[in-house]
């Protein structure tokens, strides 16, 4: 499998891996440090590992969680294990990691309600490895070094994060799903605040966003995007 990659003026290295269900990224910054952004799902832990021996991830610094869905935590615990390093959730969704089952987000659209109620009915991705010692993710500069920020994007969730590297390329877990040519989550527990998500993504300056879901969006679709968004009068603006 090829895997898809970013470099930044400033050196660091972002590699996409995992990318049936829901993609994670291999972060190397240019200081050095490396991080682990999302884990996708179970079923595609094998496979991930093999990427990342292939393209020489062998530890990471920190995992890093967007949120707390099981196809961005399933493999947290796991991995935690196997890289000897800690795990970072957003602090309000830090729980339903340590306990390894989270609350399904609402559709945001016809078509999303209705797949959110199939998945509720089987029980997808509500539950997964609980990971005991999962730490809060911190919102100050500089936590994770100066190449890498963490951004608050809620939206899809109530506590969504997104992580900038060199202010150039933003990792943004469910905060986009770029299908088609729609950008817009159709899976989220806050929609009305999708928008203020994507004003704060664009307001760090970054040019590329990597999704979970779906292919890298350029600055010039969001900043569309987010027209449209306003326009319909979802997002509760005058």
């Amino acid at each position: 499998m090829k895997n898809l990659a970013w470099q930044t003026s400033q050196g660091s290295r972002i590699v996409r891996v995992g990318v049936v269900r829901s993609a994670c990224y291999a972060v190397e910054t240019g200081d050095g440090r490396r991080f682990l952004v999302d884990t996708a799902v179970p079923g595609e832990r094998a496979a991930i590992e093999a990427q990342l021996e292939r393209l020489g991830f062998d530890a990471f610094d920190a995992i890093l969680l967007t949120h707390a869905h099981g196809d961005h935590a399933g493999n947290a615990a796991a991995w935690s294990r196997r890289f000897g390093c800690p795990v970072f959730a957003p602090e309000g969704e830090a729980d339903q990691v340590r306990a390894g089952r989270c609350v399904l987000p609402a559709g945001a659209t016809p078509l999303g309600a209705a797949v959110m109620a199939v998945q509720r009915r089987l029980h997808v991705c509500e539950a997964f490895e609980p990971v005991p010692d999962v730490r809060p993710l911190p919102l100050d500069e500089g936590a994770f070094g100066p190449c890498l920020k963490v951004v608050a994007t809620p939206g899809h969730t109530e506590c969504s994060a997104s992580f900038v590297v060199d202010g150039e390329v933003a990792l943004v877990g469910d905060a986009l799903i770029h299908r088609g040519r729609s950008v817009f989550p159709p899976f989220a527990d806050r929609p009305e605040r999708v928008g203020d998500a994507w004003r704060t993504l664009l307001g760090t300056g970054a040019e590329t966003f990597l999704c979970a879901h779906g292919g890298p969006v350029g600055r010039a679709l969001l900043e569309r995007s987010l027209e449209a968004f306003e326009r319909s009068g979802r997002s509760g603006r005058a």
